[in-house]
């Protein structure tokens, strides 16, 4: 699926101006990537406007299951793929898949996904969905920062600019609302 967002779409060129504005909205970096196997791994950053900021390698890997990159492609995964992809995260305890699998429901309930020190402590990363024409989730869009300039209290806001930075950027590569 990574390599189906990478190569059917020019997904690079025809995100970067809504990174840019997202990255200007919030001011942290803006990645985008895909699914690969297991993994996310990034294809694209916007270096947040910050005098220290996250910068992260292209190609880095990121897990399905306490990043927010991750946890979004994950629930947006049809349920039978979604089931052997829980079923092959070893990492984490039944009780845990559990709690995540709630999670992954509210992530679609609400568009977006969040690692709030899940992953990095003191790093918070709110992500959203990238549909293409079919309604398939072929690839998200999030921001990093600091949990000092990401605080719980603006969490939703910037959650609701991530959602529509990835609705614009699916919107672009031609999906049309409603089919996911």
């Amino acid at each position: 699926m990574g390599l189906k967002a990478v190569s059917s779409y020019d997904i690079i060129e025809r995100s970067e101006e809504f990174m840019i504005r997202l990255r200007d909205e919030v001011g942290e970096s803006v990645m985008i990537g895909a699914l690969l196997d297991k993994e996310v791994i990034l294809i694209k950053q916007i270096q947040g406007s910050h005098d220290f900021v996250f910068a992260l390698k292209d190609g880095m890997r990121f897990n399905l299951y306490s990043t927010a990159p991750g946890k979004v492609l994950l629930a947006y995964m049809k349920p039978r793929k979604q089931r052997f992809k829980l079923a092959a995260i070893h990492e984490i305890n039944e009780s845990r898949k559990k709690q995540l699998k709630e999670e992954l429901d509210r992530i679609v309930k609400d568009g977006y996904a969040l690692d709030l020190n899940e992953t990095v402590e003191g790093v918070h990363c709110i992500g959203a969905p990238i549909f293409d024409e079919t309604g398939e989730a072929i690839a998200c869009i999030w921001t990093s920062g600091p949990a000092g300039r990401l605080p719980g209290v603006k969490i939703k806001e910037i959650a609701l600019l991530v959602r529509q930075a990835g609705r614009e950027i699916s919107r672009n590569i031609g999906y049309i609302p409603g089919k996911e």
